[in-house]
């Protein structure tokens, strides 16, 4: 589970200690069925312990074991983002969302790298198909507003803030703009 990565990531002492923490996570991840978020918590503490390469290495060993999750997908495309690999990244995400067409995240993902990429036009897409598929995103609605503020459509960027608060209220990163 997420948890238990966590928990043992965080009791161990030294880079050796983390190192082979992170070979019995990886060992268990191929052992045992996973259901996905697994995988992304691994990539987040074997983010800290092991060289981008290595861990790219690892990842795409779980996607080609497990290319029915979207969460490998997502891993290894994110990975490279890191790794600021635009065009591998995008590549990975686009056959994802072929893949997963109504999975909002890997889409928001790709929004993402095409902004990265300086691709407005195409981040803004992705965004407003994010928003198709849920609505209520407010992350995706905040990155979309921002967007709109870019290009100087203030009106357009309000009303995505203010369905953003109507979603999630409570968000407090709705209520900074």
């Amino acid at each position: 589970s997420e948890l238990a990565i966590y928990g043992m990531m965080n009791s161990c002492g030294g880079e050796h200690a983390k190192r082979e923490a992170l070979a019995l996570i990886r060992e268990e991840l191929k052992r045992q069925t996973i259901f996905g978020d697994e995988l992304i918590a691994y990539r987040g503490v074997a983010g800290e312990v092991l060289p981008p390469d290595e861990l790219l290495a690892n990842l795409q060993e779980a996607l080609d074991a497990r290319p029915d999750l979207w969460q490998t997908w997502s891993a290894v495309a994110l990975q490279l983002m890191d790794m600021n690999r635009l065009e591998e990244s995008a590549d990975v995400l686009d056959r994802a969302v072929v893949r997963f067409p109504m999975l909002p995240k890997l889409r928001f993902d790709l929004a993402h790298v095409r902004h990265l990429q300086g691709n407005a036009a195409a981040a803004k897409e992705g965004l407003q198909n994010v928003l198709e598929i849920n609505a209520g995103w407010a992350l995706a609605s905040r990155r979309l507003a921002y967007i709109y503020e870019c290009e100087g459509d203030l009106a357009k960027s309000r009303e995505l803030l203010e369905n953003a608060v109507r979603h999630s209220p409570l968000d407090p990163d709705n209520l900074l703009k």
